[in-house]
């Protein structure tokens, strides 16, 4: 059996290494556009409790049908300030002194590791306005304030 040409050989090896990197850069650019499509869920206020955290009025299987998954990046919007935060299952999801819109026992709750979000935010009452959206999804590089991976 005759071997192949060393030149056609290395051909080949460089047409499928090309190949490789041109799909994983389409992937990439994919995945970085992937969190534009998510619609926006508004909601209000349900209750602020006795450790400043603030249950909204949408429960979190609301928030999942629309495409929303734990390790998301969402934009909160209250009145006129924009957050961004997790969006998470539980406290230990991000450091203490970060924001986290956490989903518990099918509610959404506003709040922040060992501390008041409502006082953070400067929430007085509980008749404002809160919008959800979307602003990066999982599939992007995480910020800081992300504990471990969801």
């Amino acid at each position: 059996m005759k071997r192949a040409n060393p030149y056609i050989r290395r051909l080949l090896i460089l047409a499928v290494c090309m190949a490789f990197a041109i799909l994983s850069v389409c992937g990439v650019a994919a995945a970085q556009t992937q969190g534009t499509d998510y619609p926006e869920v508004s909601c209000g206020i349900y209750e602020i409790n006795q450790y400043g955290n603030v249950i909204l009025n949408i429960y979190a299987h609301e928030l999942d049908e629309n495409g929303y998954e734990a390790g998301d990046i969402v934009r909160v919007t209250i009145g006129e300030e924009r957050f961004q935060m997790p969006y998470g299952t539980g406290y230990s999801d991000v450091n203490p002194g970060y924001m986290l819109l956490m989903s518990r026992k099918d509610s959404l709750v506003l709040c922040i590791n060992q501390q008041s979000f409502a006082a953070a935010v400067g929430l007085p009452e509980a008749d404002v306005d809160v919008t959800v959206t979307i602003s990066m999804d999982k599939s992007r590089v995480m910020s800081g304030s992300m504990r471990r991976v969801i």
